[in-house]
């Protein structure tokens, strides 16, 4: 590895006090729980359907449990809200595959019984088995679970019968799968779904292990990628987990390449928040790593050395991480998608929302797309939409949804801080001189790249300053009666609204979940990629069949018309990077008078690209293929020409 500070052997981000031996490490037996004493308990989940299996998983992946071995598991059942068949199955899987919607674990399967030998003060049911052999756990972890049939519900609306706690930092800690025969009126959980990312909630069960026992052990979990400017030092997102007797309250750790044992970074961090002496309990911190000192990409593996000054114990200690060293990092625009409509009461608060989060964030650095529904500016008829199937709703890069939308900002903001592999810009013009046709062309660069992950450009076409003296917005007013701060005041009084002026209204968006052509398959990093596509504002006419306005124009003032670009995962849909263009308003017409001849290219230009007929940027002029040239000027000027062969 080649560091700026190479030389550097140990950096103390906080003095700590003397260092004592660590205490005795023994083999004893231990319950691995997220129902802790100082856990919350939660509704329990299900469908509110008779004769339903549940499958329930919890992943067992951290390297601190190498070595461990699984004796049995004990399942509290819920003793109100419904009844299971008492024959249950406790089971381990090396991975959750269906085989025509039904789970059959690879590895060990064990019958059991639900009994009920609660306390008045612990009534629940119980699902308790012990494994005939113990199973130890290796470095490719393991799925512990159980399955369990219902037998009758209080009521459909039950949410019976898997236990579940408040999620404490606990990523897959709660997987759950219905089978399909048994599932046919409802597709949730028709597939393994991870519901601790979903719900934020983790499995109440008990997982009986056997392994190392004493004060001093501890594992990290680092980001799979973390990237930093060459020659700088970055924040390394690390989930710390406690297996040891003893709160911790600082670490000592080492980085170096995962291949080599030199170490070359070392540092003493002392955390914000201790980690509590409970037994798989985890906690996320941020610890400094240096970059390289040139561009490159490295694996390289953080260890934790000490626990509060004392020797970690830990069979595995350590974990690898990716590090992505460049010249210039992405930096992060998450795209907001609200869906929203005129005859919504409950729409307002998004609405003031968004203008507040506005009066912060421009529209270049939070990029926002209002989709209409049922109303006089509803344009996009695609379903699913982004945001789910109701107003209001509100999701940030199509992978955080936001609930509660005075969290908005903060959620926001937090998405921004994650790591962004792809740079994007978008430009706009007109592509003819009648100013009819808008042309957004857009360049992406890859810092880094993830495998497994695809990549497509979308855009929209939006619009500002809307408003129409017939718009009647719908409202409850008693509903923000005690809100306080900017815009609550235009929704305090009326349950109809006049007047009201809408921004971030999108009028078009093609292909919402990625354009085929705008990307090749195989992308490389730091190479610049260019799109463009054609837009027609005059084509934005209204889609609500049942409305007044159907089939009517809806731009209503071209001058304020914009194009947000994003680029997306076609299959997961989630959006990596954001950017909104300037104004139709200031918008050159595209090439001068559209695509120029070779003929008019006179002076020498500075810079040369080339393109396809697509618009896809290439890296040379083809061969017997025709292309695009665009060719920049010492005076700033652009032309392009189109070459035919």
């Amino acid at each position: 590895m080649r560091l700026l500070y190479s030389m550097i052997c140990s950096l103390s981000i906080a003095t700590l006090g003397g260092i004592s031996t660590a205490g005795a490490v023994e083999t004893a037996d231990i319950n691995f729980t997220y129902a802790t004493p100082d856990s919350s308990p939660q509704t329990p989940i299900g469908v509110g359907k008779k004769d339903m299996h549940y499958d329930v998983a919890m992943h067992l992946n951290n390297p601190g449990l190498i070595g461990y071995q699984i004796l049995g598991i004990d399942v509290p059942i819920p003793a109100t809200g419904g009844e299971c068949y008492p024959d249950a199955t406790a089971w381990l899987a090396s991975q959750l595959t269906l085989t025509d919607g039904r789970f059959t674990p690879d590895t060990y399967s064990a019958s059991g019984t639900i009994t009920n030998y609660g306390t008045e003060e612990a009534p629940d049911y119980r699902l308790h088995v012990d494994f005939e052999k113990p199973y130890t756990i290796t470095t490719d972890g393991i799925y512990v679970g159980y399955t369990v049939c219902v037998k009758d519900l209080v009521s459909w609306t039950a949410k019976y019968p898997i236990s579940v706690v408040a999620d404490n930092n606990a990523p897959g800690s709660l997987w759950v799968h219905c089978p399909k025969e048994d599932n046919a009126l409802n597709v949730r959980y028709l597939e393994w779904t991870d519901a601790n990312v979903s719900l934020n909630l983790s499995s109440a069960m008990t997982v009986m292990l056997r392994g190392l026992h004493g004060e001093y052990l501890a594992a990290p979990t680092p980001a799979s990628t973390v990237a930093a400017e060459i020659g700088s030092f970055t924040d390394l997102p690390v989930s710390i987990t406690n297996f040891g007797t003893q709160p911790i309250t600082s670490i000592e750790y080492q980085v170096s390449e995962s291949d080599s044992d030199v170490v070359l970074y070392t540092a003493t961090q002392v955390l914000e928040t201790p980690i509590p002496a409970i037994f798989g309990r985890s906690e996320s911190t941020l610890i400094t790593v240096p970059a390289e000192s040139v561009e490159a990409e490295s694996i390289m593996r953080l260890a934790i050395t000490k626990v509060n000054g004392n020797e970690n114990m830990a069979t595995v200690p350590y974990n690898t991480f990716r590090l992505v060293s460049r010249e210039h990092i992405p930096v992060r625009r998450p795209l907001i998608e609200e869906l929203t409509g005129l005859w919504c009461k409950y729409c307002p608060e998004g609405y003031v929302i968004l203008k507040q989060l506005r009066d912060t964030y421009s529209h270049e650095e939070a990029p926002i797309i209002a989709v209409h529904c049922q109303d006089a500016m509803t344009t996009i008829s695609e379903h699913p939409f982004p945001t789910g199937a109701s107003a209001p709703s509100i999701i940030i890069d199509r992978v955080k949804r936001v609930y509660n939308f005075n969290n908005l900002k903060d959620e926001w903001e937090a998405r921004k801080r994650e790591l962004c592999p792809v740079d994007i810009k978008v430009d706009i013009f007109w592509d003819d001189e009648e100013k009819t046709i808008l042309r957004p062309v857009t360049t992406v660069n890859f810092a880094f790249l993830e495998p497994g992950q695809k990549y497509l450009i979308s855009y929209a076409l939006v619009e500002d300053d809307m408003s129409d003296p017939e718009w009647n917005q719908y409202n409850l007013p008693e509903n923000w009666a005690d809100r306080e701060g900017p815009y609550w005041d235009l929704v305090k009084e009326g349950y109809g609204i006049k007047g009201l002026i809408y921004d971030d209204v999108a009028l078009a968006m093609p292909s919402i979940y990625g354009m085929s052509d705008s990307l090749p398959e195989e992308i490389e990093a730091g190479v610049d990629y260019s799109h463009s596509t054609i837009i027609n504002p005059a084509e934005c006419t209204n889609s609500y069949k049942f409305g007044v306005n159907f089939g009517k124009l809806v731009t209503q003032n071209p001058d304020n018309l914009r194009v947000i670009a994003y680029i997306c995962d076609p299959d997961t849909h989630e959006v990596y990077n954001s950017a909104s263009s300037d104004y139709a308003a200031k918008a050159p017409v595209y090439g001068a008078s559209g695509i120029n001849c070779p003929d008019n290219v006179i002076a020498e230009p500075i810079l040369v690209e080339y393109f396809t007929l697509d618009g896809m940027r290439i890296k040379s002029a083809p061969k017997k293929q025709p292309y695009i040239a665009v060719y920049h000027y010492q005076d700033g000027s652009v032309k392009s020409a189109k070459h035919l062969q």
